[in-house]
C-alpha cells in the first residue's frame, strides 16, 4: 500500500465543487480522510478569486503515476480546462503533495494554508520526511 497527502482547491463555485470532489474521491479511495476547509488568497498573477482548500490523506494500492492519472481524470470530469486556468478559474485542483512519506511538491507543502490544514490530520494518518 502507498500513502498519499492530497491538496484540494477551488476558486469557482467552491462549496459545490469541493462537495462534489469529495464524493468522487470516496468512490476511488473509500478510506480517505478529509480535513476541514479553509480559504486562502490566490497565488499567481492570473488568479483573483479566493480559494477554498482542503487536504486529504489516503492509502492506495496504485503507484504514484496511476493515482495522479485518476486525480487528473477527476479534474477533467468536473470541467477543469487549461483555458479556464489561463483566465484564473479553477473548478477543482487535485495535487499530490506527498507520496509514501516523501514530499513531492515542496513549494505547495510550504504554503501557509497547507501548513495550517496539516494540523487537522491526526499524526497516525500522516508521516512525512522533512
Amino acid at each position: 500500500m502507498h500513502s498519499f497527502l492530497l491538496c484540494i482547491g477551488s476558486n469557482y463555485n467552491t462549496l459545490k465543487n469541493i462537495t462534489a470532489v469529495k464524493e468522487r474521491l470516496l468512490r476511488y479511495f473509500p478510506e480517505i480522510l478529509f480535513t476541514q476547509t479553509s480559504e486562502s488568497e490566490p497565488y499567481g498573477k492570473n488568479y483573483t478569486n479566493q480559494f477554498m482548500n482542503m487536504l486529504a490523506t489516503f492509502q492506495s494500492v496504485h503507484p504514484l503515476e496511476t493515482t495522479n492519472t485518476i486525480l487528473k481524470n477527476i479534474e477533467h470530469e468536473m470541467g477543469r480546462t487549461s483555458e479556464d486556468k489561463k483566465h484564473g478559474k479553477v473548478v477543482i485542483d487535485l495535487d499530490i503533495i506527498a507520496f509514501d512519506a516523501k514530499i513531492v511538491r515542496p513549494t505547495d507543502y510550504k504554503r501557509s494554508y497547507v501548513q495550517d490544514l496539516l494540523k487537522h490530520i491526526p499524526h497516525e494518518y500522516l508521516t512525512l520526511e522533512q
